[in-house]
């Protein structure tokens, strides 16, 4: 999984709308945020060495490669348990927060539940989880502004689950206006480009 990533930040340029998507598990230690790959226990197994991503240094090392703009969107089961917790935790000291952190590019980062609380982990809709199901339902909207569309996702997610779950959002867009799909693109044609997410994976990412 680190090394897929390491690549696709790599391969952002200046001035890139940076769209990365991630579904997994996610721990929450001392305010930060870890994200590892579904069979996280297996891969701990055959190596002592790893450990799972921070996502805000993830957001910080985008950044640096100067986009115009990036939305990650993580469709996390926080109530996962890591086997390597301990090692986790011996990298908070030195892991940067939210609030540490250099000035980012303008960015949205939407998890699929608030902090400290716990999300519907099984399947409701069919193969994809009641985040991810919304979010193809509005992604592919021709005109639709990130903001409008986190809304809206988050609208559906809650009135799902009863307000059992409803997704958590920060962003510091900058005054800009971003739009997945452009406002011309007829609506069958947009889901050509976005057609693989409906094929989500743990490898799933898209740089547009």
């Amino acid at each position: 999984m680190g090394r897929g990533i390491r690549d696709f930040v790599a391969s952002i340029r200046s001035n890139d709308i940076v769209l990365f998507f991630f579904a997994g598990h996610n721990l929450q230690l001392d305010d930060q945020d870890f994200i590892t790959a579904c069979d996280e226990e297996r891969i701990a197994e055959v190596s002592s060495n790893y450990v799972p991503m921070n996502a805000q240094e993830l957001l910080e090392q985008m950044s640096a490669r100067n986009p115009f703009v990036i939305v990650l969107l993580l469709d996390c089961s926080r109530d996962h348990w890591f086997l390597n917790q301990a090692k986790v935790r011996s990298l908070i000291d030195s892991s940067k927060s939210m609030v540490d952190m250099k000035p980012l590019s303008a960015y949205m980062m939407a998890f699929t539940s608030a902090p400290d609380t716990v999300i519907l982990d099984e399947t409701i809709h069919e193969r994809n989880g009641v985040f991810t199901y919304h979010l193809l339902q509005h992604i592919t909207k021709p005109g639709k502004n990130i903001r409008q569309l986190i809304v809206d996702v988050t609208n559906a997610v809650a009135r799902d689950t009863k307000k059992v779950q409803i997704p958590y959002v920060t962003s510091a867009l900058q005054g800009r206006s971003v739009y997945l799909v452009s406002p011309e693109r007829h609506e069958s044609n947009s889901n050509a480009w976005l057609t693989s997410m409906a094929e989500l994976s743990i490898d799933s990412t898209i740089v547009g």
